[in-house]
């Protein structure tokens, strides 16, 4: 039994680690790991999880292993990415998948449902990193708080 989640908040940035999700990248694979994702949730996705594993040069099913078999804390796991063979993880590499994490938005109808489940307007934020933590914190929200 036990609570059920996803990675709430899992795209802030703090500057400190080695790529922007931070965190929230092991989270979804940790979730699943730990038998306690939420019904409809990927785990690693094809979004930002994928964007992070491809910009970083590594193996999926390494990535999935690994986190699977580990369950790692985020310096665990960020240790484990600089030991993989063929990573990308110099300045240049690491700033360009940020950037591009950073400049991501999602689709017009994924914006929307977002904005209209937290009742706000269509306009801002337009940026996945915002829009998902409004996501996240909406489903918190309803299955935690409210």
């Amino acid at each position: 039994g036990g609570k059920r989640w996803k990675a709430v908040g899992k795209q802030q940035h703090s500057g400190q680690f080695l790529f922007a999700p931070s965190y929230g990248f092991v989270m979804p694979g940790l979730i699943p790991a730990a038998g306690k994702i939420a019904d409809g949730y990927p785990g690693i996705g094809a979004g930002y999880d994928s964007m992070v594993i491809n910009g970083l040069g590594l193996d999926a099913e390494a990535v999935r292993s690994f986190i699977s078999d580990s369950k790692p804390t985020y310096p665990q796991f960020e240790a484990w990415v600089k030991e993989q063979p063929g990573a990308t993880l110099d300045a240049g590499s690491v700033g360009e998948l940020n950037a591009s994490i950073e400049g991501y938005n999602h689709d017009d109808d994924t914006r929307k449902g977002i904005l209209s489940a937290n009742g706000l307007d269509d306009g801002d934020p337009k940026d996945a990193i915002n829009l998902n933590n409004l996501d996240d914190w909406l489903e918190f929200h309803a299955s935690e708080i409210a």
